[in-house]
């Protein structure tokens, strides 16, 4: 097999169904036991994203590569116990901002297993911290690679898009603003000090985007403001975004905008110094090589491409999903099992989009099996033929 045949598949969060608030990001524990059986069971050999790299071309059919993005705290408490249990191996991707410097070593899903705690001890909300990243690296079962400093999205031009609101998904402004608090986002609550009435211009993720700084002085106004009549509950008046505009162009009218947005040399900069400075504190705290970045959201282009690769020493980099081109040694794609669907059935349907990733990439000659499996389940032939349309099974 070629590097571009294995199938590299992303998760995020591997808990229990209500251990993490963003459901799309989490796979359900049961879920994640039962592909790594399935791996197991069909002769399957998981790779760290360094040891694919190195076996280049000379790949086996049936490998399999897992990777993990953000460096949740329930990929310690969850995933990586299960990957033990079933001699599976896998790569996180890591963002230095987020990791809980505050925490040692938590109680895990092994420790439940040989009774000295109960589920519920179990902590799940949060990040990881850097002595549960090093064991983990130095067991030998994770490979600990580079997902940036910060994960940010950041303003690109002036356009006025909206304001920061209770249950937006801006949530990415509150981790600029406050960047020491990225550790404990998930473990405390910061409900009642945000900075609601921010103003929101267009935006897009970091790596590839030239920062516009906005007006501090309006974005105060507008924050103080919403304050001051009642934090969030001044988002149940119909009219709030009314007011906040109208105040928005009240501000400009009177006042300059003293705003500006980044040279191409300065974004440049900064992209290099994330790049640099990310795979350095990773390497200081877990004490092994970091050669491998994966880029926040899917972000990139082939300029920043070129300087992680060239400039700052990484051997590849690895996108969201597999390009359309052919795949180079240098640039990884990956491939997800649809884990943002929250509809009926969610986990069968994480199931059988697994098993049809990896048996429609790895070479592995399974199909014939799997809709074994479905006939002799018995279910509707309508059934039957949604599978069928669905995996484009012929």
């Amino acid at each position: 097999m070629n590097i571009k045949d294995v199938p590299i598949i992303y998760y995020h969060s591997v808990g229990n169904d209500s251990c993490h608030p963003w459901s799309d990001l989490s796979l359900p524990t049961s879920v994640f036991e039962k592909q790594l059986r399935y791996l197991k069971k069909n002769g399957f050999t998981t790779y760290t994203i360094a040891e694919l790299h190195e076996l280049a071309s000379d790949i086996p059919k049936k490998s399999i590569v897992l990777t993990f993005d953000d460096g949740y705290l329930d990929n310690w408490i969850f995933a990586y116990p299960l990957l033990k249990k079933y001699g599976a191996k896998a790569t996180f991707f890591v963002n230095p901002e987020f990791v809980d410097t505050d925490a040692t070593i938590r109680p895990t899903l092994e420790e439940v297993w040989n009774g000295s705690v109960s589920q519920d001890d179990l902590a799940t909300w949060g990040y990881a911290s850097w002595q549960e990243l090093k064991k983990m690296s130095d067991e030998g079962s994770v490979n600990i690679e580079s997902h940036g400093m910060t994960h940010a999205s950041y303003f690109s031009g002036e356009k006025l898009i909206d304001f920061h609101h209770p249950k937006d998904p801006y949530y990415w402004l509150e981790w600029n603003l406050r960047p020491e608090k990225k550790p404990f986002w998930f473990a405390e609550n910061f409900a009642d000090d945000m900075a609601y009435g921010y103003p929101i211009y267009e935006f897009g993720m970091g790596l590839v985007t030239r920062r516009y700084s906005d007006d501090q002085s309006l974005a105060e106004r507008l924050t103080d403001y919403v304050k001051v009549n009642g934090g969030r509950d001044f988002f149940k008046n119909d009219d709030s975004k009314g007011i906040l505009k109208a105040l928005y162009h009240e501000h400009i009218k009177d006042n300059p905008l003293r705003d500006r947005i980044e040279t191409k040399k300065e974004y440049l900069s900064r992209v290099k110094s994330e790049l640099v400075e990310s795979k350095r504190e990773i390497e200081k705290n877990i004490g092994k090589p970091v050669r491998f970045f994966c880029w926040p959201n899917g972000g990139y282009n082939e300029e920043v491409h070129r300087i992680a690769v060239e400039d700052v020493g990484y051997l590849a980099t690895v996108a969201v999903e597999k390009e359309p081109q052919p795949a180079r040694s240098d640039l990884l794609g990956r491939v997800s099992f649809g884990q943002s669907y929250q509809g009926p059935c969610r986990k069968s349907f994480y199931y059988l989009k697994f098993i049809s990733a990896v048996e429609s990439l790895a070479g592995a000659g399974m199909r014939h099996n799997l809709i074994r499996f479905y006939q002799r389940t018995k279910v509707s032939s309508l059934y039957h033929w949604f599978l069928r349309r669905f995996f484009r099974w012929q």
